[in-house]
Protein backbone atom coordinates (compact mmCIF):
# COMPACT_ATOMS: atom_id res chain seq x y z
CA UNK A 1 0.00 0.00 0.00
CA UNK A 2 1.44 3.61 -1.07
CA UNK A 3 1.95 6.40 1.11
CA UNK A 4 -0.70 9.17 0.65
CA UNK A 5 0.11 12.44 1.79
CA UNK A 6 -2.52 14.91 2.77
CA UNK A 7 -1.41 18.37 2.99
CA UNK A 8 -3.96 20.75 4.72
CA UNK A 9 -3.48 24.44 5.32
CA UNK A 10 -4.82 26.06 8.87
CA UNK A 11 -5.40 29.10 9.19
CA UNK A 12 -8.35 30.67 12.09
CA UNK A 13 -10.44 27.52 11.27
CA UNK A 14 -10.62 26.50 15.02
CA UNK A 15 -15.00 26.14 14.10
CA UNK A 16 -14.55 23.53 11.72
CA UNK A 17 -11.37 22.17 11.51
CA UNK A 18 -12.05 18.80 14.04
CA UNK A 19 -14.28 18.01 11.55
CA UNK A 20 -11.82 18.30 8.82
CA UNK A 21 -9.26 16.46 10.76
CA UNK A 22 -11.95 13.59 12.10
CA UNK A 23 -13.18 13.07 8.56
CA UNK A 24 -9.61 12.34 7.22
CA UNK A 25 -8.37 10.14 10.20
CA UNK A 26 -11.13 7.76 9.15
CA UNK A 27 -10.69 6.78 6.21
CA UNK A 28 -10.82 3.69 5.03
CA UNK A 29 -6.97 4.15 3.30
CA UNK A 30 -4.80 4.10 6.31
CA UNK A 31 -1.24 4.39 4.85
CA UNK A 32 -1.28 8.57 5.36
CA UNK A 33 0.53 11.02 6.58
CA UNK A 34 -1.59 14.01 7.45
CA UNK A 35 0.84 17.43 6.95
CA UNK A 36 -1.18 19.75 9.61
CA UNK A 37 0.65 23.77 8.30
CA UNK A 38 -0.58 26.15 10.40
CA UNK A 39 0.09 29.21 8.96
CA UNK A 40 0.03 31.62 11.95
CA UNK A 41 -3.02 31.13 13.02
CA UNK A 42 -4.43 33.72 15.68
CA UNK A 43 -6.99 31.40 17.29
CA UNK A 44 -6.61 28.03 18.60
CA UNK A 45 -6.07 26.59 15.26
CA UNK A 46 -2.77 25.39 16.57
CA UNK A 47 -3.54 24.02 19.66
CA UNK A 48 -6.17 22.21 18.13
CA UNK A 49 -3.43 20.37 15.36
CA UNK A 50 -1.26 19.55 18.15
CA UNK A 51 -4.16 17.36 20.03
CA UNK A 52 -4.89 15.79 17.39
CA UNK A 53 -1.33 14.57 16.72
CA UNK A 54 -1.01 13.64 19.80
CA UNK A 55 -3.93 11.03 19.35
CA UNK A 56 -2.34 9.77 15.42
CA UNK A 57 1.73 9.09 14.91
CA UNK A 58 0.32 9.82 11.26
CA UNK A 59 -0.16 13.23 11.88
CA UNK A 60 2.75 16.11 11.49
CA UNK A 61 1.99 19.79 12.20
CA UNK A 62 4.47 22.11 10.64
CA UNK A 63 3.67 25.95 12.37
CA UNK A 64 4.92 29.28 9.98
CA UNK A 65 4.30 32.51 9.98
CA UNK A 66 1.43 33.68 7.98
CA UNK A 67 2.27 33.80 4.56
CA UNK A 68 -1.30 32.36 2.91
CA UNK A 69 -2.18 29.55 2.03
CA UNK A 70 -0.04 28.76 -1.46
CA UNK A 71 2.97 29.10 0.77
CA UNK A 72 1.32 26.50 3.31
CA UNK A 73 0.33 24.18 0.57
CA UNK A 74 4.16 24.48 -1.11
CA UNK A 75 5.32 24.09 2.38
CA UNK A 76 3.50 20.63 2.56
CA UNK A 77 4.43 19.74 -1.06
CA UNK A 78 8.50 20.09 0.30
CA UNK A 79 8.07 18.02 3.20
CA UNK A 80 5.50 15.36 1.98
CA UNK A 81 6.99 11.61 1.47
CA UNK A 82 3.97 10.40 0.20
CA UNK A 83 4.16 8.52 -3.48
CA UNK A 84 0.86 10.41 -4.08
CA UNK A 85 -0.59 14.27 -3.05
CA UNK A 86 -3.50 15.67 -2.04
CA UNK A 87 -5.35 18.68 -0.76
CA UNK A 88 -8.11 18.71 2.03
CA UNK A 89 -8.80 22.82 2.94
CA UNK A 90 -9.37 23.04 6.68
CA UNK A 91 -13.07 24.21 6.51
CA UNK A 92 -14.23 21.12 4.31
CA UNK A 93 -14.49 17.14 5.16
CA UNK A 94 -14.28 14.06 2.72
CA UNK A 95 -15.78 11.07 2.94
CA UNK A 96 -14.16 7.95 4.48
CA UNK A 97 -14.30 5.85 1.18
CA UNK A 98 -12.35 8.58 -0.56
CA UNK A 99 -9.00 7.90 -0.93
CA UNK A 100 -9.51 4.26 -1.00
CA UNK A 101 -11.61 4.48 -3.91
CA UNK A 102 -9.53 7.25 -6.24
CA UNK A 103 -6.10 5.58 -5.50
CA UNK A 104 -7.57 1.99 -6.68
CA UNK A 105 -7.79 3.97 -10.17
CA UNK A 106 -4.16 4.60 -10.87
CA UNK A 107 -2.78 2.61 -13.59
CA UNK A 108 1.46 2.85 -15.15
CA UNK A 109 -0.03 6.02 -17.05
CA UNK A 110 -2.75 7.81 -15.25
CA UNK A 111 -1.38 10.72 -13.04
CA UNK A 112 -4.33 12.67 -11.52
CA UNK A 113 -7.84 10.75 -10.08
CA UNK A 114 -10.63 13.52 -9.17
CA UNK A 115 -14.09 12.68 -7.94
CA UNK A 116 -17.37 14.84 -7.67
CA UNK A 117 -17.59 16.99 -4.61
CA UNK A 118 -20.74 18.27 -2.66
CA UNK A 119 -21.73 21.61 -1.68
CA UNK A 120 -22.49 22.16 2.17
CA UNK A 121 -22.84 24.37 4.78
CA UNK A 122 -23.00 22.07 7.37
CA UNK A 123 -21.40 18.84 8.93
CA UNK A 124 -24.07 16.57 7.64
CA UNK A 125 -23.35 16.38 3.81
CA UNK A 126 -25.03 13.74 1.98
CA UNK A 127 -22.58 12.30 -0.95
CA UNK A 128 -24.18 10.66 -3.92
CA UNK A 129 -22.60 7.53 -4.90
CA UNK A 130 -24.67 5.87 -7.46
CA UNK A 131 -23.01 6.49 -10.57
CA UNK A 132 -20.65 4.20 -11.08
CA UNK A 133 -19.14 5.79 -14.46
CA UNK A 134 -15.28 6.22 -14.39
CA UNK A 135 -14.08 7.81 -17.76
CA UNK A 136 -9.91 8.27 -18.66
CA UNK A 137 -8.64 10.91 -20.42
CA UNK A 138 -5.63 12.51 -22.19
CA UNK A 139 -3.88 15.05 -21.40
CA UNK A 140 -5.49 17.20 -24.00
CA UNK A 141 -8.88 16.18 -23.86
CA UNK A 142 -8.73 17.04 -19.78
CA UNK A 143 -7.16 20.65 -20.89
CA UNK A 144 -9.65 21.06 -23.06
CA UNK A 145 -12.53 20.43 -20.06
CA UNK A 146 -10.70 22.32 -17.79
CA UNK A 147 -10.72 25.38 -19.52
CA UNK A 148 -14.56 24.45 -20.24
CA UNK A 149 -14.82 24.71 -16.56
CA UNK A 150 -16.80 21.17 -16.93
CA UNK A 151 -14.25 18.86 -15.22
CA UNK A 152 -10.77 18.85 -14.08
CA UNK A 153 -11.58 22.49 -13.20
CA UNK A 154 -8.89 24.71 -11.20
CA UNK A 155 -10.08 22.95 -7.77
CA UNK A 156 -6.92 21.24 -6.07
CA UNK A 157 -8.84 19.57 -3.25
CA UNK A 158 -11.13 16.65 -5.04
CA UNK A 159 -8.09 15.15 -7.20
CA UNK A 160 -5.26 12.78 -6.02
CA UNK A 161 -1.71 13.54 -7.78
CA UNK A 162 0.99 10.83 -8.47
CA UNK A 163 3.54 13.28 -6.41
CA UNK A 164 5.81 12.93 -10.16
CA UNK A 165 4.23 15.15 -12.08
CA UNK A 166 4.63 18.22 -8.96
CA UNK A 167 8.09 17.75 -8.85
CA UNK A 168 8.45 21.77 -10.22
CA UNK A 169 4.98 22.85 -9.83
CA UNK A 170 4.46 25.31 -6.86
CA UNK A 171 1.86 27.71 -5.67
CA UNK A 172 2.02 31.19 -6.38
CA UNK A 173 2.57 33.56 -3.25
CA UNK A 174 0.73 36.34 -2.70
CA UNK A 175 -2.25 34.90 -4.14
CA UNK A 176 -5.95 34.79 -2.88
CA UNK A 177 -7.19 32.24 -5.98
CA UNK A 178 -3.57 30.43 -6.11
CA UNK A 179 -5.13 27.03 -6.98
CA UNK A 180 -6.55 28.83 -10.32
CA UNK A 181 -2.26 29.33 -11.16
CA UNK A 182 -1.39 25.98 -10.06
CA UNK A 183 -4.28 23.26 -11.84
CA UNK A 184 -3.28 23.58 -15.03
CA UNK A 185 -0.10 22.87 -14.99
CA UNK A 186 -0.64 19.86 -13.11
CA UNK A 187 -2.47 18.75 -15.88
CA UNK A 188 -0.25 20.10 -18.17
CA UNK A 189 2.47 17.51 -16.21
CA UNK A 190 0.09 14.31 -16.85
CA UNK A 191 0.04 11.54 -18.98
CA UNK A 192 -3.84 10.34 -18.64
CA UNK A 193 -6.45 11.37 -15.92
CA UNK A 194 -9.25 9.30 -14.60
CA UNK A 195 -12.86 11.35 -13.72
CA UNK A 196 -15.06 9.32 -11.03
CA UNK A 197 -18.90 10.23 -11.06
CA UNK A 198 -19.39 10.17 -7.33
CA UNK A 199 -19.17 12.36 -4.61
CA UNK A 200 -16.31 11.74 -2.03
CA UNK A 201 -15.35 15.56 -0.65
CA UNK A 202 -17.61 18.29 0.85
CA UNK A 203 -17.29 21.56 0.06
CA UNK A 204 -18.45 23.95 2.76
CA UNK A 205 -19.70 27.19 1.42
CA UNK A 206 -18.60 30.27 2.71
CA UNK A 207 -20.36 33.60 2.33
CA UNK A 208 -17.33 35.62 2.61
CA UNK A 209 -14.99 33.06 -0.46
CA UNK A 210 -12.91 34.72 -2.71
CA UNK A 211 -14.79 33.50 -5.98
CA UNK A 212 -18.14 35.39 -4.26
CA UNK A 213 -16.81 38.39 -3.36
CA UNK A 214 -17.02 41.18 -5.05
CA UNK A 215 -13.77 42.95 -4.34
CA UNK A 216 -12.15 44.48 -7.48
CA UNK A 217 -8.64 42.90 -6.53
CA UNK A 218 -9.60 39.57 -6.83
CA UNK A 219 -11.86 39.86 -10.13
CA UNK A 220 -8.39 41.20 -11.74
CA UNK A 221 -6.72 38.12 -10.24
CA UNK A 222 -9.14 35.57 -11.88
CA UNK A 223 -7.95 37.55 -14.88
CA UNK A 224 -4.29 37.38 -14.50
CA UNK A 225 -4.92 33.79 -14.16
CA UNK A 226 -6.65 33.43 -16.70
CA UNK A 227 -4.07 35.25 -19.11
CA UNK A 228 -1.31 32.92 -17.23
CA UNK A 229 -2.52 29.68 -18.07
CA UNK A 230 -3.50 31.02 -21.98
CA UNK A 231 0.14 31.45 -22.36
CA UNK A 232 0.94 28.11 -21.28
CA UNK A 233 -1.57 26.47 -23.61
CA UNK A 234 -0.12 28.50 -26.33
CA UNK A 235 3.05 27.25 -25.83
CA UNK A 236 2.99 23.64 -24.54
CA UNK A 237 -0.90 22.56 -26.02
CA UNK A 238 -1.23 25.14 -28.87
CA UNK A 239 -4.15 22.92 -30.31
CA UNK A 240 -6.31 24.69 -27.64
CA UNK A 241 -5.24 28.45 -27.93
CA UNK A 242 -8.56 29.34 -29.36
CA UNK A 243 -10.72 27.85 -26.92
CA UNK A 244 -8.23 29.27 -24.17
CA UNK A 245 -8.99 32.72 -26.06
CA UNK A 246 -12.54 32.25 -25.92
CA UNK A 247 -12.17 31.64 -22.26
CA UNK A 248 -10.09 34.46 -21.74
CA UNK A 249 -12.72 36.71 -23.61
CA UNK A 250 -15.74 35.51 -21.28
CA UNK A 251 -13.88 35.88 -18.15
CA UNK A 252 -12.90 39.34 -18.96
CA UNK A 253 -16.70 39.97 -20.14
CA UNK A 254 -18.16 38.41 -16.61
CA UNK A 255 -15.70 40.29 -14.42
CA UNK A 256 -16.03 43.37 -15.81
CA UNK A 257 -19.74 42.98 -15.23
CA UNK A 258 -19.09 42.22 -11.86
CA UNK A 259 -16.60 45.36 -11.27
CA UNK A 260 -19.54 47.08 -12.71
CA UNK A 261 -22.49 45.69 -10.46
CA UNK A 262 -20.06 46.36 -7.35
CA UNK A 263 -20.38 49.93 -8.33
CA UNK A 264 -16.42 50.12 -8.03
CA UNK A 265 -15.75 50.55 -11.22
CA UNK A 266 -12.60 53.56 -11.94
CA UNK A 267 -11.25 54.37 -15.46
CA UNK A 268 -7.91 52.52 -13.97
CA UNK A 269 -9.92 49.22 -14.17
CA UNK A 270 -11.33 50.20 -17.39
CA UNK A 271 -8.56 50.56 -19.05
CA UNK A 272 -7.25 47.08 -17.90
CA UNK A 273 -9.73 45.04 -19.43
CA UNK A 274 -9.34 47.09 -22.45
CA UNK A 275 -5.60 46.28 -22.42
CA UNK A 276 -5.89 42.46 -21.90
CA UNK A 277 -8.32 42.46 -25.01
CA UNK A 278 -6.00 44.47 -27.07
CA UNK A 279 -3.14 42.41 -25.99
CA UNK A 280 -5.31 39.53 -26.88
CA UNK A 281 -7.22 39.87 -29.85
CA UNK A 282 -9.68 37.31 -31.03
CA UNK A 283 -10.48 36.55 -34.54
CA UNK A 284 -14.65 35.68 -33.70
CA UNK A 285 -14.40 33.50 -36.34
CA UNK A 286 -13.15 30.50 -34.05
CA UNK A 287 -16.27 31.22 -31.51
CA UNK A 288 -18.84 28.51 -32.73
CA UNK A 289 -21.50 29.14 -30.40
CA UNK A 290 -24.36 31.77 -32.27
CA UNK A 291 -25.31 33.45 -29.20
CA UNK A 292 -21.54 34.14 -27.48
CA UNK A 293 -20.15 35.33 -30.30
CA UNK A 294 -23.33 38.33 -30.70
CA UNK A 295 -22.17 39.18 -27.00
CA UNK A 296 -18.84 38.84 -27.93
CA UNK A 297 -18.84 41.04 -30.72
CA UNK A 298 -21.08 43.87 -28.65
CA UNK A 299 -18.15 43.56 -25.89
CA UNK A 300 -15.25 44.21 -28.44
CA UNK A 301 -16.94 47.20 -29.34
CA UNK A 302 -19.17 48.40 -26.72
CA UNK A 303 -17.78 47.00 -23.63
CA UNK A 304 -18.88 49.45 -20.91
CA UNK A 305 -22.16 49.40 -22.61
CA UNK A 306 -22.61 45.35 -23.19
CA UNK A 307 -21.68 44.96 -19.14
CA UNK A 308 -24.38 47.55 -17.89
CA UNK A 309 -26.91 45.97 -20.36
CA UNK A 310 -26.06 42.64 -19.09
CA UNK A 311 -26.63 43.53 -15.87
CA UNK A 312 -29.50 45.21 -16.17
CA UNK A 313 -30.83 42.01 -18.28
CA UNK A 314 -29.30 39.77 -15.28
CA UNK A 315 -27.18 37.67 -18.02
CA UNK A 316 -24.12 36.02 -16.91
CA UNK A 317 -23.96 36.71 -13.24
Amino acid sequence: MQLLSIIVPVYNVNKYLDKCIQSILSSTYNNIELLLIDDGSTDNSLAICKKWAQTDNRIKVIHQDNSGAGAARNKGLEIAQGDFITFVDSDDYIDKDMYSELLKHFADSVDIVECDYVLTYDDYACFKQDNNLVEHYSIKEAMKLHIGDKMFKQLIWNKVYRKSILKNVFFPLGKKIDDEYWTYKAIGNSKNLVHVHKEYYAYRQQNQSVMHSLKISNRLEAIDSKICRHNYIVNYVPELKNISLINLWQSCLYQEQACFLSNQITKEIKDYFKRVLLEYPLDLSVVENKKLKLWLFFYMKLNVLTCKVRNLLKIGL
